[in-house]
């Protein structure tokens, strides 16, 4: 019996050794798939500067200073506004169109395309817009929309350095300002504000509703950080929201920081 077991592994052996160990157990196992090779991803490539050859000299920093980012506009110091905005879609003078060819116009103009086209149709509003460079770097797109006498701001920023899109507060930051800091000054514009609109007011109304309006003005979550913008006097701008003595709750100016750059 040891034999013919003995016998049969031998021969067992020998058909393995004939045809594949791999080969039999794939029979058995049924059709193997093909083994995907990993593919390398390619080198990213700027989006305005062809990719520099492995032994070209590291690139100079911009004349201003700011860093050489990968994707940004080499010379982006040298554009003007024209040079990056156009009346674009079906409403000239109205809805802007961003013309770089970057992920952060692309973001840009899908976002105001999908807001603004379907208000400008709507004969209740108006809409027009103001766009500036600010330090050299940031073009600001600011969208201001009108309803009866409120005005609403909505402001975009570009970083042309690196072709994205940023938000205020992380502009801030590139600009080496504490958001923390430019929220206490806002409250204090905010203040002077209004008062200048509504100080008039004292003795002729309910000085509890006044100052309940002025603590609402200059309240810490009133502060606004992340729709800030450049204007075309150079200069840092925010959207100063001020609670009303009538009419509409509150009521939103461009106010100035006074902070250049």
């Amino acid at each position: 019996m040891r034999r013919v077991l003995i016998l049969t592994l031998a021969a067992c052996l020998t058909l393995l050794a004939g045809c594949g160990v791999e080969d039999v157990i794939g029979d058995m196992m049924g059709p193997r798939e093909p083994t995907a090779t990993a593919v390398p991803s390619p080198t990213e490539v700027p989006i305005w500067t062809p990719p520099a050859a492995t032994d070209a000299p590291p690139a100079e920093a911009p004349a201003d200073g700011g860093p050489a980012q990968a994707g940004g506009i080499a010379d982006y110091g040298s554009l003007t506004v024209a040079d990056c905005v156009e009346d674009g879609w079906t409403y000239p003078n109205v809805i802007p169109r961003i013309k770089l060819d970057c992920p952060g116009a692309e973001s840009i103009n899908a976002a105001i395309e999908g807001t603004f086209i379907e208000l400008a149709e709507d004969p209740m509003f108006e809409v027009h817009y103001e766009c500036a460079i600010g330090a050299g770097r940031y073009l600001s797109v600011l969208m201001v929309e009108k309803i009866n006498d409120s005005l609403f701001h909505t402001a975009y920023n570009l970083d042309l350095a690196t072709g994205e899109q940023i938000t205020g507060s992380e502009m801030l930051t590139l600009l080496g300002q504490d958001e923390g800091a430019l929220k206490s000054k806002e409250l204090e514009l905010m203040g002077e504000e209004f008062t200048r609109q509504y100080g008039a007011l004292i003795g002729q109304m309910d000085q509890n509703f006044y100052d309940a309006q002025y603590a609402r003005t200059t309240a810490i979550d009133n502060a606004e950080t992340e729709n800030l913008w450049f204007g075309t006097d150079g200069q840092l701008y925010f959207a100063g929201k001020l609670y009303s003595m009538a009419g509409a709750e509150y009521y939103e100016y461009p106010i100035p920081t006074g902070l250049f750059f």
